[in-house]
Parts: C-alpha cells; structure tokens; sequence
C-alpha cells in the first residue's frame, strides 16, 4: 500500500472517530445537565430528613402511626417502624431495621413478602413525589397511588396466603443482621458520594445507549414487542424503552432519562403522567426483588402480584382519564409544564 493509499484510508477514518467524540461530548453534557438537576431537586432533601433525624424521633412517631396499617395486613405492629425508615430513606434502611429485629418479629414467609411489598411500594416518598411533581405529577397522585397499592396488594396478600395456607412457614433470612444506621456525618457524606458517582456513571451509559438504540433503530424493535404491553397500560409506544429502563432499573433513572425526553418533546404530557405513575408503583423490578429474597420473601408477591396489579391499576387509570375532561385532569393530576424552563436553565448553566 502506498503512502498516499494509506493517509486517503486515515483521512476515511477521521469523521467516523470525530462523530463518536461530538457524540460522548452531548451525552456528557446532556448527563450533567440531568444529573445537576436531579442532584438539586433530591439531594437538600436527604439533607434536610438527616438533620431533622438528629433533634425529632421521625422513625419512631411515624411507626407508632402506621402500627394500625400493619396489623390490617396481617403484620405486628412493632413492623412499622422499618416501614417508617423505608418511607423516610429508602427500602435498605427497612430491610436493615427487619434484620435487626428478626428473632423478635418471627415473621413467616407470607409476612416477610408483604413486609418486602410495603417497602417496595412506599419509599423514600419525599424524594421520589418531588421527582414525580417535575415530571407531572401532582403530590397527591403519587401519595395515593404508592400508599393506597401498597396497602391494597398487602390486604390482598394477606387474605389470598390465608386462605391458601400457603407461605406460612417461618421466614428465613439470607443475611446478617446490621445495627442500623449509625453512620457518622462523614460516612454518611461519603456514602452519598458514591451513590451520586454511580449515578452519574449509570446515567451516561444509559444516554449513550438509547442515542444509539436510536440510530440504529433498535429502539423500534423495542417499540414493536412492547407494543401490546403498552396498549393495555394506555401509554403510547413512545415511552416503551424508559418505562422498561425504569421498570427494571429504578424510578431515579427512569425520571432522569424521562426528563431527556420532556426535553426534547417527545412524549407529551398525558403519557408521561401515566409512564411516571406506573414507575411509582412498580420500579427497581431487579435490584429490589432480588434483595426482598434475602430477607426472607417471595418472587410470588414482590414481583408477580407487582407487575400483574400495577398492570390493573394503570390501565384503569388510563380509561378513567379518557372519560375524565382534559381540563379537569391537567389542573388536579398533572402538575403545570414548569419543568422545560428549569432544565434550560439548567442547560445554561453547564454550557
């Protein structure tokens, strides 16, 4: 090959080389843009429930209340405090509070599955209904949705376990029991250190991966299989890939790929309230599934009955908001179109 044969061949090469670099740069950008955003909106929040923590006895007053909740759905009342710290900060402190307790709760296998299902609904519901509010939600939807499906499926559970004598059985539990959270202000700082890192990581992969699910057109492959799942939920086909990325992954990613997408204008508002109420309700299906199992409950409950009700729910929400006037579920479900200003400003600023 001779020397001209071979800078024509490199000179082939640049443009492709220099496409992926542009394209790595947007998506960094577009994921500080998301990340900065999301960091704001959650992270004072945190802060905040930590340092009341330290003056106000929140997990204790909130578990007294909810003691009435838990034994409705067949649970001691003592349990209500790990549903407290899960409602405060986020399932693992529940699940921390559980194992902590273990040998004094006794819990069978059914309770230790509506346990993980209580959890697993309503968590860390400050943070998230805010999340929720900036993508169209009004609070009090979300509220509704995440404590009325929880209480709802663990009624349910409860009676369907009983009536079967199924799962009745005493738990068992696959780790060791931790002290709770005694974390100093350090650990703590630190530890939200790397959970914000892995954040950011997962976020830019994740942007790189649907930009080129797009130009490939792999996304509609997607779209295609996923479109009879989303005909029953009443979500156009548009928002199939971040529901799915939600759904498996967890209602924070899914709110920080959904807000790429409000961005952009690419699903309007009636299917992003209906894509974010079925992520409130049913998210993390891998990660949190998998480690309700180690404290003692069921594939059953925590991700069939999951996915079967939030199915029923949303598909009845949606059918209700067809017969519902647009102005009437603009102005009490959806919460105004704030959110495009606020991430422009956002957009500046990291430009």
């Amino acid at each position: 090959m001779s020397t001209s044969d071979s800078q024509d061949t490199s000179s082939n090469h640049r443009p492709a080389y220099r496409n992926i670099f542009a394209t790595i740069i947007a998506q960094l950008r577009l994921s500080v843009a998301t990340f900065t955003f999301v960091f704001w909106l959650t992270f004072p929040i945190l802060l905040g429930l930590r340092i009341i923590e330290m003056f106000i006895p929140l997990l204790v007053t909130l578990g007294n209340l909810l003691v009435p909740i838990m034994q409705l759905v067949g649970l001691p009342g003592q349990a209500g405090v790990g549903w407290a710290a899960a409602i405060l900060i986020q399932p693992l402190a529940g699940f921390a509070l559980l194992a902590e307790n273990w040998h004094e709760l006794q819990l069978s296998t059914a309770q230790a599955t509506i346990f993980a299902l209580l959890l697993l609904e309503a968590h860390a519901i400050v943070v998230e209904v805010r999340l929720a509010q900036y993508l169209g939600v009004r609070a009090w939807v979300t509220v509704l949705l995440r404590f009325g499906t929880a209480f709802a499926l663990g009624f349910l559970l409860n009676h369907f376990f009983l009536a079967l004598n199924w799962l009745q059985e005493p738990a068992t539990l696959f780790v060791v029991g931790t002290a709770g959270d005694t974390a100093t202000w350090v650990q703590w700082l630190f530890g939200q250190l790397r959970i914000w890192v892995v954040f950011f990581t997962v976020i830019f992969m994740l942007n790189l991966l649907m930009y080129y699910l797009r130009i490939w057109n792999i996304e509609r492959i997607f779209i295609f299989l996923l479109k009879p799942l989303m005909r029953i939920l009443g979500i156009h086909h548009s928002a199939a890939v971040v529901a799915i990325i939600g759904l498996v992954l967890g209602i924070t990613y899914g709110a920080a790929l959904l807000l790429n997408e409000m961005r952009s204008g690419k699903i309007d508002r009636r299917d992003m309230f209906l894509t974010v109420a079925t992520l409130s309700i049913c998210h993390s299906l891998l990660e949190d599934s998998l480690i309700s199992l180690l404290f003692g409950a069921h594939l059953f409950g925590v991700l069939f009955a999951r996915i079967v009700f939030t199915i029923l729910i949303i598909a009845s929400l949606s059918r209700l908001m067809r017969l519902l006037p647009d102005n009437f579920c603009e102005h009490w479900l959806m919460t105004p179109p704030l959110v495009r200003g606020k991430l422009a400003k956002v957009d500046n600023f990291v430009k």
